[in-house]
C-alpha cells in the first residue's frame, strides 16, 4: 500500500511538487530508486517508503489522513468493475462531502461535472484526468478500504476515481482494498 500511495502521488499535481519531491530531495533520497522502481524486498528501503508516507501523510503516526487509522489492515488488490461504481466514497472530508452534495457519492459528484455544476480546480483536475485516461494513459491503482454494506471508501485517488466513473468506464479499475474489523475507528472512514 505505501509504495502504491507514494507513486500515485509522485505524479500528482496537488502532492508531487509540494511534499514528495521536497521530501526526497531534502534527504538525498533517490526517486528512481524508492518510488519508480522500488525494491520491494529491502526492508531498509520499506522504512524510508514508509517514513516518507508519515511525513506528509501521517502513515503509521496516528496524523493526518491516517488518524484512526488500524494498523491491522490487510490489503489486496482487486478489480472495481463498472457495474460497481456506485459503491465508490469519498473520505469523509469536508471538500468531498460539500462537492458530492453531502453523499460522498463518486457518482454524484462525477455527473455534477459532467453537468458544468461544479467548477474550480477539483473539476479541472477530474477532466485533464478523463483526457489521459481517454488518450491510453495508465493509472496508479486506486487505495480503499471496506465500508459498511459493501462501499467502498476512498483513501488514495479522489480525482482519479471521479475521472473514471464520469466517463462512465467500462474497463475494470485497479484497486488495492484494506480491511480490518475497526477500520471503523479511521477519522476519514
Amino acid at each position: 500500500m505505501v509504495i502504491a500511495f507514494l507513486q500515485a502521488e509522485i505524479s500528482s499535481s496537488r502532492y508531487s511538487d509540494k511534499y514528495v519531491l521536497p521530501l526526497l530531495h531534502g534527504n538525498r533520497l533517490s526517486r528512481e530508486d524508492l518510488i519508480d522502481h522500488p525494491d520491494l524486498e529491502s526492508e531498509f528501503e520499506n522504512s524510508i517508503r514508509r517514513m516518507l508516507l508519515q511525513a506528509y501523510r501521517g502513515y503509521g503516526a496516528n496524523t493526518y489522513l491516517f488518524r484512526g487509522f488500524p494498523a491491522d489492515v490487510v490489503w489486496r488488490f482487486v478489480e472495481i468493475e463498472p457495474k460497481d461504481h456506485h459503491l465508490l466514497l469519498f473520505a469523509k472530508e469536508d471538500s468531498w462531502i460539500k462537492m458530492s452534495e453531502g453523499t460522498r457519492s463518486v457518482e454524484c459528484l462525477a455527473k455534477r461535472i459532467a453537468r458544468l455544476e461544479e467548477r474550480g480546480e477539483t473539476a479541472d483536475r477530474v477532466r485533464a484526468i478523463q483526457q489521459d485516461l481517454t488518450s491510453g494513459k495508465s493509472m496508479a491503482p486506486l487505495i480503499l478500504v471496506e465500508g459498511k454494506n459493501g462501499m467502498l471508501i476512498l483513501v488514495e485517488g479522489h480525482s482519479r476515481a471521479t475521472a473514471y466513473v464520469g466517463l462512465d468506464w467500462q474497463r475494470n479499475i485497479s484497486a488495492l482494498l484494506g480491511f480490518s474489523a475497526t477500520m471503523h475507528n479511521w477519522q476519514y472512514y
